[in-house]
């Protein structure tokens, strides 16, 4: 019985222990659970804190509950939205809810240590945003299944804008660099190249795998080679740009070893930190090509037109004023040039009062833009009277009205003298013939006609009717290359002179223009015809062809000529130098021995702003920017008087104010005179663009 009781008692004590145990297990895990739900809360307040939305997400039942912070960023309230897994569904844009999916997945079979997605989701007001979702695994069950997931819910929307546009400028710029005409390099503070566009690889025969890290002086010929790496360090030293912003031409060197000019601008960018350099590049081979072209063509067309017996000459319509003559007017009217320059009208003082309203309606037809030919006297100051032929071309402008002309004037008294002779002949062989005195007159007159034929200087030869040669003067045998008279007469002359024309082709015999005197009886004049000489070679010849009469029948005709082989490549020349001039897109003045403009061309207008107007009569004083002193221009005057060229680079001011940089070369010129003239080019650079200089160099080499 005792034992019993004590039993009793024992199990009793063990009960009641037990009975403790338990409650204090339970106090502790219910202090577990809300420490647990504290800190959620604490977490949870925090991350919304940051902007973030929560999630919870509880997988066995698919219930999902969002934070209002969640909700409020798709734009709903805390009541507005449910807790189904379905919910969260429905708000995903269709085209990123694979991969939401399979990103969860990853996660939940243990892929991935936690789940990262960027997805679109469809706000309260129908439009969507983009977010960042991460969350992880927080709970499994006895079996390791996942129970619950927590995450946070970021709106990345501007994020997402930013990368777009950063995409779309990064598309843009390797677009831009691998159209681009010109090569562009990009270069790192030690001068290794960095990038290297197709434009390079054309123009230096690289591929770009072959240069990318590579010292930028492998595309640099010698001495530039050697010093670049040199000056390139003084520059990060020192910070003095000698180069970088002023842009100038160099010289390049190819893959197979050929130099070539080229044109570069340099600029500085600091990227991530690092400075790089980024050159930009343009062959200009061609374009010097053309520019010594252009010169020798220039110099030559010069030597011509200071050559030529006739007067060339060029004139503004508008003003009427003569902005170039020729020295050939001073030789054909007895008057300076520079009386002409500086009264326009003093050429029109010279002409015979009987002829001056002939030559004032000439004039006048400047003002229609059409060509105009004619026949006038002047009168020399000694008295003398010659006759001019004057013809005058309209240079054609690129829109409206044409603005000047070009023309060619010629001293033809010596063949009006022997079309006056002719005509006294005529007359003088007629009268004889009335007077019965005809034999006597007729050799008198044949004396007079042999001795004007022999000291003409111009070819005369005679024509049957058959078109046989009858005579030949002795400037005639000289011009067709026979030595005797003897070895034209009786000949047909068409075989021996005509049978070819300019361009090879045979000449009809019944076509031939110097025997339609004989067919048509009218005076024939030809000036685009080749007479062939007896070696064979030929000449341009102008020629008048006269029919010969005797009692009313024709006997034949008489032929005059000339060559006019020169006059024809100095014409072309003429020609020429006037289309240069005005189609140039060079800018262009001239100045007379006073330093005044006395003309400018369009490219001079569309550089500086001064129309011709503004500029004709000024001096280049006007384009004086004063960022140079007395001391430069003398030196300039100086060196362009000695050496006959000056080039360099100058600094002038356009007609609004704004200063821009030009690389002129002055070539000086005498007026007949003797008193210097010259001419200036302008390089035809953009506005924007700094200047260039004239020596040849590698920029980078001289930062």
């Amino acid at each position: 019985m005792t034992l019993l009781c004590w039993l009793l008692v024992r199990g009793r004590e063990r009960a009641l222990v037990t009975a403790r145990a338990l409650s204090d297990e339970l106090a502790r895990r219910q202090n577990v659970q809300k420490a647990l739900e504290e800190s959620e809360e604490r977490w949870k307040f925090a991350l919304e804190g940051a902007g973030d939305g929560v999630w919870d997400w509880h997988v066995a039942d698919n219930k999902v509950y969002a934070s209002s912070r969640w909700k409020e960023m798709l734009g709903y309230g805390q009541d507005e939205l449910g807790d189904s897994l379905q919910e969260w569904e429905a708000h995903i844009h269709p085209e990123d809810l694979a991969q939401c999916y399979d990103g969860i997945r990853r996660h939940l079979e243990g892929e991935t240590p936690i789940y990262v997605s960027e997805h679109r989701m469809r706000c309260k007001h129908g439009g969507y945003r983009w977010f960042l979702d991460r969350g992880m695994i927080i709970g499994r069950d006895e079996n390791g299944k996942p129970l619950r997931v927590i995450g946070t819910h970021s709106d990345i929307t501007e994020r997402k804008a930013a990368e777009r546009k950063l995409a779309e400028n990064e598309a843009r710029l390797r677009a831009v660099l691998e159209t681009a005409v010109d090569a562009v390099i990009v270069i790192d503070a030690y001068g290794r190249i960095a990038l290297f566009n197709p434009a390079a690889e054309r123009i230096f025969g690289y591929h770009a795998d072959e240069v990318l890290g590579c010292n930028v002086n492998l595309l640099m010929p010698e001495p530039y080679r050697s010093a670049h790496d040199g000056y390139l360090r003084r520059f990060m030293e020192t910070g003095d740009a000698r180069i970088i912003g002023i842009g100038r031409e160099v010289v390049g060197r190819r893959k197979d070893g050929s130099q070539f000019p080229l044109d570069l601008a340099v600029g500085e960018m600091t990227v991530n930190g690092q400075r790089q350099f980024t050159g930009i590049l343009r062959d200009i081979s061609e374009r010097k090509q053309a520019e010594a072209l252009l010169k020798e063509s220039e110099s030559k067309l010069r030597l011509v037109m200071d050559n030529i017996a006739e007067v060339f000459w060029m004139a503004d319509v508008d003003s009427e004023k003569t902005f170039y003559v020729s020295p050939g007017y001073e030789r054909v009217w007895r008057h300076s040039c520079q009386e002409l320059y500086d009264n326009p009208h003093s050429f029109f003082d010279a002409v015979h009062p009987d002829d001056r309203e002939r030559v004032q309606a000439n004039l006048a037809t400047e003002k229609t833009g059409q060509p105009f030919e004619c026949e006038f006297r002047i009168v020399w100051p000694d008295g003398t009277v010659r006759w001019i032929r004057d013809r005058g071309f309209p240079v054609p402008a690129d829109s409206g009205p044409v603005k000047q002309y070009v023309g060619l004037a010629e001293d033809i008294t010596e063949l009006k003298r022997r079309e006056q002779l002719e005509d006294e002949l005529r007359i003088a062989d007629a009268v004889a013939a009335e007077r019965g005195q005809a034999e006597e007159k007729l050799r008198q007159q044949k004396e007079r006609y042999q001795l004007l034929l022999n000291s003409i200087g111009k070819g005369i030869f005679g024509l049957d009717v058959q078109g046989r040669c009858t005579f030949c003067n002795p400037a005639g045998l000289t011009l067709l290359g026979y030595r005797h008279e003897a070895d034209l007469v009786g000949k047909d002359i068409h075989c021996l002179i005509h049978h070819t024309l300019a361009d090879g082709t045979p000449c009809d015999k019944e076509r031939c223009e110097v025997r339609q005197a004989l067919l048509t009886d009218e005076i024939i004049h030809g000036a685009d015809d080749v007479f062939w000489r007896a070696d064979g070679s030929s000449f341009f010849a102008e020629y008048w062809s006269y029919p010969q009469y005797e009692n009313g029948e024709a006997i034949g005709a008489v032929v005059t000529f000339s060559d006019v082989t020169l006059h024809k490549e100095a014409e072309q020349s003429r020609l020429l130098a006037a289309k240069v001039f005005e189609s140039s897109s060079e800018a262009i003045l001239v100045t007379d021995s006073r330093n005044v403009i006395v003309s400018v061309n369009p490219a001079f207008t569309d550089i500086t702003g001064y129309s011709a107007a503004e500029a004709i009569g000024q001096t280049p004083r006007i384009l004086k920017s004063g960022r140079h002193d007395e001391a430069f221009y003398r030196e300039m005057w100086s060196t362009l008087l000695k050496n006959g060229h000056w080039e360099g680079e100058i600094w002038d001011r356009r007609k609004n104010g704004e200063i821009y940089p030009s690389g002129p070369t002055s070539t000086p010129s005498r007026s007949p005179a003797g008193s210097p003239t010259s001419w200036r080019f302008f390089p035809t650079l953009p506005s924007a663009r700094p200047a260039r200089s004239i020596s040849s160099g590698w920029p980078i080499t001289t930062c």
